[in-house]
Order: structure tokens, then C-alpha cells, then sequence
């Protein structure tokens, strides 16, 4: 299967999902406005929140001041995936999420704590770059895992060369990765082809054991192989044991039995599962 293959598919599961599971009409996007099966309208974006933690989610939502992406009432969002996904854990992986922890390389018996669309800073209280990470778990060390969730996006962002990329890759970037990638790969070309990349690779401190995840479906072949094989890049020099691929398909799965063994309330990963995996 292609990734376009994928894409279609998703996209025309989540339109049945809209039908038979949250039974409201199709949202309408473009400049030239039409609807589109996988949309909701646009004061229904609530409902991209599944069922179990809908009411949950949105109280602490209020509370937190978590921002929502423009295009959140897609239900094809990557920002609406990592919340019901992560969000039946917030705000902590509990020690008997062993499965769980396993696929995201967390010691078994350290704290895990989880947040979302949190913008990390230097230890002045600084902001690094003004990145919103899609989801942070930070254990007892005060060890960083950076998550970025990607779903029915075609690939990793990139940038345009122009003046203010270009000043910020002078004023930002370079002082960060500077001795810790190739010169070569912080020029303009190479840098702004994989800018989202590299800006993950940023947020890792300089002597820590941060590391950042991408958390993409197995089922998109070409995009799970483009990552895996950016990663494993001999270039990204000390980043190459800090960066690494997981699958959706084995957080859900792990979510689901770990959950299952201690007894948890199951309708959140089941809703999961029915919503994204098919």
C-alpha cells in the first residue's frame, strides 16, 4: 500500500466514523468552500475528542490553555490524535504501563510526567525556539521525550529560505546544533528540506539524555521508511541514538493491554482503536 493509499483510506474511515459514530454532516474546507466526509463542521470540533474523555479532556483543555490547530475540527488531525491518545494517561504514564513504557523507552519504575503543546526553554526561562511539542513525558531526572505525531500529513515540514528562516537558522539554530551535526547540514538547503527535523533535534540539551520520538502509523510504508531512515542518518552524529521512529499502531496497542492487566477503564483506548485503527 501507498501512502496515498493510506491517506484515502483513513480519510474515508473517519467520514464513517462521522456518520455512524458522531452523526453530524460533513465540514466544509478549501477556498473555495465543499465538504469533505472526514470534516466537521467547524463548531463541532469538540467531537474530534472521543466519547470517554470528551467532557474530561475539554475541562482541563479550559484549564491548561492547550491551543488548538486551525484545522483541528479535521478528524484527520495529528494534534487530535496525540490528545486521545495520550490523554486517558494525563498527566502521568502510570509504573504499570509497562508495555506502554516499553515502546516509548521509559524506565519502568520512573515518573513519567505528560503534558501537550508545551514550548520548552533554556534554564534563563528562555524560550529555545518557540516550538510547541506535541507531546512531552519528562521523568524524575528531568530526562525529555519529544514526541511528534504525525498521521495523514505527507511528510515533515519544511521551510522556505528566505530572510527570516535564514536569521533564525543564523540566530537559533547554529548556536544550538553547532558542533553537534556536520556543517554541511546546517546550510540553508539541507536544513530547510527537513526544518521540522532538525528543529526537534534542537530541543535536545547538550549533555542530556533527551530524545525525541516521531509517532507515525507503520501502515503509511513510505513515510515509516523515509523516517526510519532519517534517523538512522550516520550524519546526525551524537543525535543518532536520540532520535527514533515508533508506530501508532503499537501505543494503541500497548495502551490497550497495559490497561486491560490493571484493570482501567478500557472505553477510551477501545473509542481509540475505532476511531483511527482499521
Amino acid at each position: 500500500m501507498r501512502d496515498s493509499e493510506y491517506v484515502e483510506r483513513i480519510r474515508r474511515h473517519l467520514g464513517e466514523y462521522r456518520e455512524s459514530v458522531l452523526g453530524v454532516p460533513a465540514g466544509t474546507w478549501g477556498k473555495v468552500q465543499k465538504p469533505y466526509a472526514h470534516i466537521l463542521p467547524s463548531d463541532a470540533y469538540r467531537l474530534n475528542v472521543v466519547e470517554p474523555i470528551r467532557e474530561s479532556f475539554w475541562r482541563t483543555h479550559a484549564a491548561k490553555g492547550w491551543k488548538c490547530h486551525a484545522l483541528f475540527h479535521h478528524l484527520s488531525s495529528s494534534q487530535a490524535l496525540a490528545f486521545n491518545l495520550f490523554f486517558p494517561v494525563y498527566p502521568r504514564v502510570l509504573a504499570n504501563f509497562g508495555t506502554t513504557r516499553g515502546v516509548l523507552q521509559i524506565d519502568s519504575d520512573a515518573v513519567a510526567d505528560l503534558d501537550f503543546e508545551v514550548v520548552l526553554r533554556h534554564a534563563d526561562g528562555s524560550e529555545i525556539d518557540g516550538t510547541n511539542i506535541d507531546v512531552l513525558i519528562t521523568d524524575g531526572t528531568g530526562t525529555r521525550t519529544i514526541i511528534e505525531v504525525k498521521l495523514t500529513e505527507s511528510r515533515f515540514g519544511s521551510a522556505r529560505s528566505d530572510k527570516d528562516h535564514l536569521q533564525k537558522l543564523t540566530d537559533v539554530y547554529r548556536p544550538l546544533l553547532e558542533g553537534r551535526l556536520p556543517d554541511r547540514l546546517l546550510q540553508p538547503v539541507p536544513f530547510f528540506r527537513d526544518y521540522q527535523l532538525f528543529r526537534q533535534l534542537a530541543q535536545i540539551r547538550q549533555g542530556s539524555a533527551d530524545r525525541v520520538l516521531l509517532l507515525l502509523p507503520r501502515a503509511r510504508p513510505e513515510l515509516w521508511r523515509f523516517a526510519n531512515e532519517w534517523c538512522a542518518n550516520p550524519d546526525l552524529g551524537e543525535f543518532c541514538d536520540r532520535v527514533r521512529v515508533v508506530a501508532l499502531e503499537d501505543i494503541a496497542t500497548g495502551l490497550r493491554s497495559d490497561a486491560r492487566a490493571g484493570d482501567h477503564d478500557m472505553r477510551p483506548y477501545e473509542a481509540l482503536v475505532a476511531k483511527y485503527l482499521f
